[in-house]
């Protein structure tokens, strides 16, 4: 059987950053442990539509909203995103997938990350 004419469709690399679509969460060992992180969203408008960005904070007086941040039993930080799963194209999602994050901000009492959603 000649299969060349197909993609292949990769596994979850569970060393970067992935979706549990189950639990409409986020699990990470790229983003770096503080005790507090809140989601926020900007319009870009070359995009004509939303960022998602993830901050995660020291201080929780930081932001109007904020949740404690948790591991898991592996020691991959969990982040709830089921204030904007509806948003986005996760709710169309129908398997875990890899989700790229790039950290754009650093302070020294919090970080920054951009959400490729």
């Amino acid at each position: 059987m000649n299969l060349s004419a197909y993609d292949t469709i990769p596994k979850i690399d569970k060393n970067t950053t992935w979706t549990n679509i189950k639990r409409n969460e986020l699990l990470s060992r790229e983003i770096k442990f503080r005790l507090y992180y809140t989601i926020g969203k900007r319009f870009n408008t070359e995009t004509q539509e939303f960022d998602y960005y993830i901050a995660m904070l020291d201080n929780k007086q930081d932001a109007a909203v904020t949740y404690k941040t948790k591991y898991d039993t592996y020691g991959r930080i969990k982040i709830s995103l089921k204030w904007i799963w509806d948003e986005t194209y996760l709710s169309s999602l129908d398997k875990d997938i890899n989700i790229t994050i790039n950290h754009i901000e650093h302070f020294d009492d919090g970080d920054v990350y951009k959400l490729d959603l």
